[in-house]
């Protein structure tokens, strides 16, 4: 619950990836579009032999840190302007203002995604509980 700059000394950790010789960009993580390209750029770049690059996605955190957060660290101003700038509403309306998706489109992709949660709630749900032990499965190196 400690916000970055009470914990860091730079706001972007874009500039701590350039401080170890790793270039990065900064992007706005609301903006779907601009983390696609982003991402695209970043990964062919490494795929090419170039090395690697830090991706930061700026974005906003608009539930409360667990159940029962009273959220005295923000104001409901702050996070509905962060609600009104929410990426999937944001994509939503740059596919139908371009007309690369009508809304029908849009609605079943919506469709299959709800199909594709709900399998795999139901999946989790019916899975047996694992034992103890396998707390410890794949953690600690032996």
């Amino acid at each position: 619950m400690t916000p970055i700059k009470a914990t860091v000394a730079v706001q972007d950790l874009v500039e701590r990836a350039r401080g170890h010789g790793v270039p990065g960009v900064s992007v706005d993580g609301n903006d779907a579009l601009a983390v696609y390209q982003a991402t695209h750029t970043a990964v062919t770049q490494a795929r090419s032999g170039v090395g690697p690059v830090f991706l930061e996605c700026h974005t906003y955190r608009l539930l409360g840190h667990m159940v029962g957060d009273s959220e005295v660290y923000r104001t409901k101003e702050e996070v509905a302007h962060w609600r009104s700038r929410d990426p999937l509403q944001t994509l939503r309306a740059q596919l139908l203002a371009s007309g690369t998706a009508t809304s029908e489109a849009i609605a079943t992709i919506e469709s299959k995604i709800e199909g594709l949660l709900q399998e795999a709630e139901q999946f989790a749900r019916e899975s047996p509980l694992l034992p103890a032990e396998a707390l410890e499965h794949d953690v600690w190196a032996n």
